[in-house]
């Protein structure tokens, strides 16, 4: 939902700046593990090759998949129904963490809505009233991972993403995707086979980045650099919420992408 509403804020306020009704220093937009609703972009392009890919399927399986779902239909749906059911249990926001969920004793704080995420050391951060004083958070209000005051006001959509990144590249709005690559609930695919297939123009294939900890030079992930002004990047290890994953990682990125150096 927040990929979309985000986006959906970029263009308006791009387009409000273009018929000079606001007027904003608006350079660029960073989108982390967005869903893209890219024709296209579905379960055998996106999920079963995750899957494959991170050992959760076996590769008789994955061929299998690729054989029946040459005509899709039910023997189609049955083997990929077996992919999806190979990965219940995990972490569906980063497969190689553990599902709190599943613990002897959860935190009261994992809802049904976010299977497997543990918040409650966030929801007593965020809900001291020295947090709120310093983010400028009306008092009032109590955080929570998921809010129901979100659907009541706001409806998911089909819409395809793809058409706003392209308007904001062709108005000099820098954007960078990134991606958690154990993220099973957003794929690293799925951003990579939207960016892949925009038809935009590789500046630089796909490579490794890094960062360097007290140990040395570490590999962050991998990029993929374009002359229209995106940027993919995948950060190894990390899940649905980079940061959360992966610190330091992120604030590389985010340093770069503020500087406009490249990955």
């Amino acid at each position: 939902m927040l990929v979309f509403m985000s986006l959906f804020f970029a263009r308006a306020v791009l387009e409000g700046i273009l018929a000079g009704t606001y007027h904003v220093n608006f350079k660029g937009i960073m989108v982390g593990n967005g869903v893209s609703n890219a024709p296209g972009a579905d379960g055998l392009q996106v999920y079963v090759p995750f899957l494959y890919g991170h050992g959760v399927i076996s590769t008789k399986l994955y061929n299998e998949i690729q054989v029946a779902c040459k005509n899709p239909g039910s023997t189609c749906d049955g083997k990929k129904a077996e992919a999806y059911d190979l990965a219940s249990g995990l972490n569906v926001y980063g497969i190689y963490y553990d599902c709190y969920s599943q613990r002897p004793t959860p935190s009261s704080s994992v809802g049904s809505d976010v299977p497997c995420v543990d918040s409650q050391h966030a929801d007593k951060y965020l809900n001291m009233a020295a947090t709120k004083q310093a983010i400028h958070v009306n008092s009032t209000i109590t955080w929570s991972i998921c809010s129901d005051a979100i659907n009541e006001r706001y409806d998911r959509t089909s819409e395809s993403m793809v058409p706003i990144h392209k308007f904001l590249l062709s108005h000099g709005i820098r954007v960078l995707i990134y991606s958690g690559d154990t993220d099973f609930a957003v794929p690293y695919l799925d951003s990579q086979f939207w960016t892949s297939t925009a038809g935009l123009t590789e500046t630089r294939a796909w490579h490794q980045w890094a960062y360097t900890d007290t140990s040395g030079r570490q590999v962050a992930g991998s990029a993929t650099e374009y002359k229209e002004g995106l940027t993919f990047v995948t950060v190894r290890g990390a899940g649905h919420m980079v940061p959360q994953y992966a610190p330091q990682q992120a604030f590389e990125m985010l340093t770069r992408f503020l500087n406009n150096r490249p990955f």
